[in-house]
């Protein structure tokens, strides 16, 4: 069964392979692989089925797949594109550790084939070189590997025309409202791109932090974060390294393959709903060629992006094979398992039983199986819906009443009961309680479950089951993170304020963020480190008491808790963090040294 990613990644490979140019190899490509004749052919059925759709949202997600409200970006590997995994601005970018980003020794690097050569250190200021440490210790190895993933090509792929990529900072005097640009150069007789620079404007993320592995800049409504930028700057290198003449491709093509690698309906959904609301322009921007002397018609660059964008993903949902997931539901007679296509549930969507064609209607909360179909064998049987919560979009809803979440993924949510009273862990399950019962989180270890009250985000969770990251940097809203039991943790709160705790034994490190922060340490918790505390955070030493604790050590801007056991917990930051005992919550006057309630 051909996925859209299949899709893309068979279209791809073609234009790659081609001996023909532009629009004749487009051509070419869309015969190989789908229903359309020509780019012409895709282009009509585009605009036709515009004119179909009830309305800009409804061809948006019913025609292209593309949902400008969910957090998952588009991208071709993510949820709206039929795949498992939700593709969040932060998550698109596999992450790479060290946590800390590291500067090359020298003035070049190299990584499954490409090599990237960068200024003399010297020459840099402060920015400069977090950007250069950040493209060194993560987003070149983070786009090569999405681009990998995508598409399954390589600059160590042997028809690469070119394997080296220069890095300059001249973006700044260029072009100020950009954050990066290319150039390049080519034989002209055989398309060949030969050489390739990147130019950066580091003007745009002076509040870079070189711990922040999304790279988040200082324009965020616009740039988004720098791994995304690169990882498309990857993109786009890589298919002019691996198809000839592909600047002679129409634009919209050429930027579409680009921007589904990491997706563009958050970054351009301004774009994109702009022209999905106006036929006119999404007739004019789709004849880039006719275009190309028209003056003040022609698109902008944003808006040629968002043109490829929705084409490609128009092209890829047309056709890929329907995607088909499953929800079971079990009756007092049987279990039924309902296949649910393209993440729909409704009538109009055919559905398969045991090899028969049937329709199903969702009944408020319950699915009734529609016998009016030639063949149908479960003959109005109604399905019991009453354990397991089925996921509309990407959200669960809980009102009430004791339900089970079975198949959570990381970037879905779960909408809590207007009753809703609190969150507990009981072996690898969350329980959400409300006044009438509660709903269970299975296998809900190494995810960050997303909590939303009215359709908001208000928390997130995360339990670990092994050693490692736990990384809550980039959220705004509240966490709970808590590190595997026995095990060296890293935990970095977000912003919106956090409770985090390094789990029984194991010597693990915290670090406070922006918000108020609530740090836990039991005895028995091993040899702990807090950093960044703030004023008015919390330590809250959970079940101890004085007689627990054998001794404290005071110095500016330090205090260290050694305890009975051999333990010990050390806390680095203001003088204003509270500590909370068995006997009361303490500050500490490091001047003095000396404790006060407080």
């Amino acid at each position: 069964m051909a996925t859209q990613q299949d899709i893309m990644k068979s279209f791809v490979n073609s234009l790659d392979k081609t001996n023909l140019r532009g629009v004749a190899a487009v051509d070419e490509a869309l015969k190989a692989g789908s229903n359309f004749d020509s780019y012409d052919d895709l282009l009509n059925s585009f605009l036709s089925d515009r004119r179909k759709a009830a309305s800009a949202d409804a061809f948006l997600k019913d025609y292209c797949g593309i949902n400008l409200d969910n957090d998952d970006t588009g991208a071709i590997t993510g949820y709206d594109a039929g795949g498992t995994t939700v593709k969040t601005a932060e998550s698109i970018v596999p992450e790479v550790y060290p946590d800390e980003s590291i500067y090359p020794s020298g003035t070049s690097f190299s990584y499954k084939g490409l090599t990237v050569k960068v200024p003399e250190k010297s020459t840099l200021n402060e920015t400069q070189q977090k950007i250069i440490a950040g493209l060194y210790t993560w987003w070149v190895r983070g786009g090569v590997e999405l681009v990998a993933e995508t598409y399954g090509i390589s600059f160590s792929d042997s028809d690469a025309t070119f394997k080296e990529i220069t890095v300059d900072f001249n973006g700044e005097s260029q072009y100020s409202y950009m954050s990066n640009y290319i150039t390049y150069s080519y034989y002209p007789s055989s398309g060949e791109t030969v050489n390739m620079a990147w130019h950066i404007n580091s003007d745009r993320f002076t509040s870079l932090n070189s711990s922040d592995q999304n790279g988040a800049g200082d324009f965020l409504s616009e740039d988004t974060y720098l791994d995304r930028i690169i990882a498309r700057a990857i993109s786009r290198s890589l298919m002019m390294s691996q198809i000839n003449y592909e600047y002679e491709l129409p634009a919209i093509v050429g930027r579409g393959i680009s921007y589904v690698v990491e997706g563009s309906d958050d970054r351009l959904k301004d774009e994109i709903t702009e022209i999905a609301n106006d036929f006119d322009k999404m007739l004019l921007f789709s004849t880039y060629n006719e275009r190309l002397d028209a003056g003040i018609n022609k698109a902008t660059d944003k808006q040629d992006n968002a043109m490829g964008f929705m084409l490609m993903r128009y092209f890829a949902k047309q056709t890929a094979d329907p995607t088909v997931t499953s929800v079971s539901a079990t009756t007092s007679e049987q279990t039924v398992t309902e296949y649910i296509v393209d993440g729909a549930l409704n009538s109009n969507v055919v559905n398969i039983y045991n090899g028969n064609v049937y329709y199903i209607n969702d009944n408020n909360g319950t699915i009734i199986i529609d016998s009016n179909v030639e063949g149908d064998v479960i003959n109005n049987t109604t399905v019991d819906n009453s354990t397991t919560i089925i996921k509309e979009g990407n959200t669960y809803t809980y009102s009430g009443g004791d339900k089970v979440i079975d198949n959570y993924q990381q970037g879905e949510v779960v909408e809590l009961a207007s009753d809703y009273q609190g969150i507990d862990l009981n072996g690898n399950s969350f329980f959400v309680k409300s006044s009438s019962g509660q709903v269970e989180i299975q296998n809900s270890r190494d995810k960050f479950i997303g909590y939303s009250a009215n359709s908001e985000m208000v928390a997130y969770s995360y339990v670990a089951s092994s050693g490692g990251t736990v990384n809550g940097r980039g959220k705004t809203q509240a966490e709970i993170m808590i590190g595997a039991d026995n095990a060296n943790n890293q935990i970095y709160a977000g912003s919106g304020g956090s409770s985090l705790w390094g789990g029984a034994g194991g010597n693990d490190m915290m670090f406070g963020g922006a918000g108020y922060d609530e740090f836990f340490y039991a005895v028995g918790g091993g040899s702990d480190v807090i950093q960044n505390a703030d004023d008015n955070d919390l330590v809250n030493l959970a079940s101890v008491n004085l007689s627990q604790i054998s001794g404290v050590d005071v110095s500016v801007g330090q205090v260290n808790i050694n305890f009975v056991d051999g333990g010990s917990l050390q806390v680095q930051g203001s003088s204003s963090v509270a500590y909370r005992i068995a006997e009361g919550t303490f500050k500490v006057n490091q001047s003095t040294k000396q404790w006060s309630a407080k």
